[in-house]
C-alpha cells in the first residue's frame, strides 16, 4: 500500500489534488462528476500542453542545428576565402621561376572558380630579322681601342657639365614642362601561350600563338567582296588598353577564335598582367566553354579572384622588374667591367717604360704579327760567273736569311695568338663567375632581353649547337644554363673558324644595340660580357690565321731549303763524278801517251840496230 500511494503521488497526485480543490470552490451538484470532467479536461490539456512543448523544443533544436550548420558554413566559407587570398599573396610573394608562377596561377584559378580551362599569354612583339651582312663587307673591328689621351681639362677638377635640355617645341621659356603621357602600342603584337591547365596543355602547346590577322593587301582593298577577317577581342582588349575582359557567353562574338576550331558556348575572361610602368605584359585568361565546362555566365566573384590572381602576378613580376631597376641604378659590375676593359687595354696596348705623351704603342709581338710582310731580305747577288754548285751555296744561303725571317714572323705570331688567348681568359674567367647568376637573372625574366638575345643566339651559331632551341624566349631561357656559359668559355678560339655559323652569328650581332646590353641584364651584365667575349674569340681566330699562314710559310721554305740542300749534294756528286771520270780519262790519255812514247822509242832503237 505504501508503494501505491507514492506511486500515486507521484503520477496523479497534483492532479488529484488540483481537481479536489476545483471542485469545492465551484461546489458542484455532482462534485464526482465534475471531478471526473475537470481531470478529463486536465490530461487534454496537459496533453496540448506536452505536445506544444515538444514542438517547441523540437523547433528550437532545429533552430539551434540550423544555426550550427549555418556557422560552419560561415566559417568553411571565410575559411574557403582565406584558402584563396592566402595562395594569391602566395602567388604575389613568390619568387620562383615566372613561368612557374604561371603555371601555378592557372591550376588555382581551376581550383577555385567555375573555369573549365585557364591559360597565361605573353604578349610579345616582333623580334625582326638579324642584320643583312652586304657581299665583301669586312668583319667589325675587333681590336680594343688603345686608350685615349686626356681630354684638355681633365684632371684638373674640371668636371663636364652636362647639356641644359632643349625646351619642347610647346613649352615657353620658364615654363615648366608638360609630363608626356605614356601609350604603348600594341598594333603590331602576338599573344604567345606559356602554360594552361592540364586538360588544355596539349592543345595550347600545339596553337602556340594567336596573331592578329593580316592587313588586306592592295588586291583585297579594290575587291568589295573582300573583307579582312574580324579583331579577335583580345586584340581589342589591348588596342583599347583596358585592364580586363569579359564575354559573358562567346557564341554572341563572331570574332572569338577557338583552340578547337569549334564553335562552343560559355563565358571568357581576360585580365592584364603589367610591368612596373603598366605597359601589358601577359594576359590571364579563363573559360567555362561546353562539353567540358559548365558554359554559364562567370560569377562577380569568380571573375574578381582572376582580376586577384593577376594583380598578383603583376606584383610579382613588378618586385623583379624594381630589383633590376635597383640594379640598373647602383650598376653592380660597372666596376668590375671597367676594372677588365683596363686589363685588356693593358695588355694589348702596355704602356712605354718611360712615361710619355701620346698613346701607347701596341705591343711589339701583336704589331709584328700583322706587319712586315714586305719586309726585304738582302739577298746576296749571283757572281758573274758561277758553277751549280756556287749557285746552290748562294741560293742556299739565301734562303737560310728567309727562314730566319719567316721563323722570326711564325714566333711573333704565335705570340700576338697569346696575347689574344690572355684577353679572351679574362673575359671568360668573368663569364664563368657569373655563369650561374647570369643563368638565374635570365631565367627570370618573362620577355627577352633583345639585345643579349641576339649575342647569345651569336654564340650558339659559333659553338654550332642546335639554333632551333633558341628559336623563342620560352624555349631559349631553358637553354642558357649555366653548363652552356661553360661551353662557351671553353672554346678553342685558336681553331679554324666555320665560316657559315660565323656569318650567322655576325648578322645577329649586326642588329645587336650594344648599349642596350648593360641595361638588359644589370645583375651580371653577361649581355655585354658575351659581346666582349665574342670579340676577343673573333681577334684570336684573326691572329691564328696569320700565326697558321706564318707558319707554313716557314715549313715551306724549310721544304725548299730541304730541297735546295738535296740540289746542293746533287751538284756536288755530279762535280765530284765528272771530276772522277775527267781524272780517269786524263789517266787514261797519259797512259796511252805514255805507250805512244814507248813504242816510238823502241822503233827508233830497231832502226839504229
Amino acid at each position: 500500500m505504501a508503494f501505491d500511494s507514492s506511486y500515486l503521488k507521484e503520477t496523479v497526485g497534483d492532479a488529484l489534488a488540483r481537481g479536489c480543490c476545483a471542485t469545492v470552490v465551484a461546489d458542484p451538484n455532482d462534485p464526482v462528476e465534475y471531478l471526473g470532467r475537470w481531470i478529463l479536461r486536465y490530461v487534454k490539456n496537459a496533453e496540448i500542453e506536452g505536445k506544444f512543448f515538444m514542438e517547441r523544443d523540437m523547433l528550437a533544436e532545429a533552430e539551434r542545428k540550423a544555426r550550427e550548420e549555418a556557422e560552419r558554413l560561415r566559417e568553411e566559407a571565410e575559411a574557403y576565402e582565406v584558402q584563396k587570398r592566402t595562395e594569391a599573396e602566395a602567388l604575389a610573394e613568390a619568387k620562383d621561376d615566372p613561368f612557374v608562377l604561371f603555371e601555378r596561377a592557372v591550376q588555382v584559378i581551376e581550383k577555385y572558380t567555375d573555369a573549365s580551362a585557364s591559360y597565361v599569354a605573353t604578349i610579345e612583339h616582333p623580334e625582326g630579322p638579324p642584320g643583312e651582312l652586304e657581299e665583301g663587307e669586312p668583319e667589325s673591328e675587333d681590336e680594343e681601342p688603345p686608350p685615349a689621351p686626356p681630354e684638355e681639362g681633365e684632371g684638373d677638377g674640371a668636371e663636364e657639365q652636362p647639356p641644359e635640355p632643349e625646351p619642347a617645341a610647346n613649352q615657353k621659356p620658364g615654363e615648366e614642362p608638360k609630363p608626356n603621357i605614356i601609350k604603348f602600342r600594341y598594333d603590331n603584337c602576338f599573344l604567345r601561350y606559356v602554360a594552361a591547365t592540364e586538360g588544355d596543355r596539349e592543345t595550347i602547346r600545339k596553337r602556340g600563338v594567336l596573331t592578329r590577322p593580316p592587313p588586306p593587301t592592295d588586291d583585297d582593298e579594290g575587291d568589295e567582296a573582300a573583307k579582312p577577317p574580324p579583331l579577335p577581342p583580345t586584340f581589342r582588349m589591348l588596342d583599347e588598353q583596358v585592364p580586363s575582359f569579359y564575354l559573358s557567353n562567346v557564341a554572341d562574338e563572331p570574332a572569338v577564335q577557338f583552340f578547337k576550331r569549334f564553335p562552343r558556348m560559355g563565358s571568357y575572361f581576360a585580365a592584364a598582367v603589367q610591368s612596373l610602368d603598366g605597359e601589358f605584359k601577359a594576359l590571364v585568361c579563363a573559360d567555362n566553354l561546353v562539353p567540358s565546362g559548365s558554359g554559364r555566365p562567370f560569377s562577380q566573384q569568380d571573375r574578381d579572384f582572376v582580376w586577384d590572381v593577376s594583380r598578383a602576378l603583376t606584383k610579382a613580376l613588378t618586385d623583379r622588374d624594381a630589383a633590376r631597376e635597383a640594379s640598373r641604378e647602383a650598376r653592380p659590375q660597372e666596376a668590375v667591367f671597367a676594372e677588365i676593359k683596363e686589363q685588356v687595354t693593358k695588355t694589348l696596348y702596355p704602356p712605354p717604360p718611360e712615361e710619355g705623351e701620346g698613346v701607347a704603342e701596341a705591343a711589339p709581338a701583336d704589331a709584328a704579327a700583322e706587319g712586315e710582310e714586305g719586309e726585304e731580305v738582302e739577298e746576296e747577288p749571283p757572281a758573274e760567273e758561277e758553277d751549280d754548285i756556287a749557285r746552290c751555296q748562294r741560293e742556299l744561303r739565301n734562303l737560310e736569311k728567309h727562314l730566319v725571317v719567316e721563323e722570326r714572323h711564325a714566333s711573333e705570331a704565335a705570340a700576338a695568338v697569346e696575347v689574344r688567348e690572355v684577353v679572351r681568359r679574362l673575359w671568360a674567367t668573368q663569364i664563368s663567375a657569373v655563369a650561374a647568376a647570369a643563368a638565374a637573372e635570365l631565367g627570370q625574366m618573362t620577355h627577352a632581353p633583345r639585345s643579349t638575345f641576339r649575342v647569345l643566339r651569336a654564340l650558339v651559331h659559333i659553338l654550332r649547337e642546335d639554333a632551333s632551341l633558341w628559336a623563342s624566349w620560352p624555349a631559349a631561357r631553358t637553354q642558357a644554363t649555366e653548363g652552356f656559359f661553360e661551353r662557351a668559355v671553353g672554346i678553342d678560339a685558336a681553331a679554324e673558324r666555320d665560316m657559315d655559323a660565323w656569318g650567322a652569328a655576325r648578322r645577329e650581332l649586326k642588329a645587336c644595340a650594344e648599349d642596350q646590353l648593360p641595361l638588359e641584364c644589370p645583375e651580371t651584365n653577361i649581355g655585354a660580357l658575351l659581346r666582349k667575349y665574342i670579340r676577343s674569340i673573333r681577334a684570336t681566330a684573326n691572329k691564328a690565321v696569320i700565326m697558321r699562314e706564318k707558319e707554313a710559310a716557314r715549313v715551306a721554305r724549310e721544304e725548299e731549303i730541304r730541297a735546295k740542300k738535296e740540289e746542293l749534294e746533287a751538284a756536288e756528286k755530279q762535280k765530284a763524278e765528272e771530276e772522277e771520270e775527267a781524272a780517269r780519262l786524263q789517266a787514261e790519255q797519259e797512259a796511252a801517251e805514255r805507250e805512244a812514247e814507248e813504242g816510238a822509242e823502241g822503233e827508233e832503237e830497231e832502226e839504229d840496230a
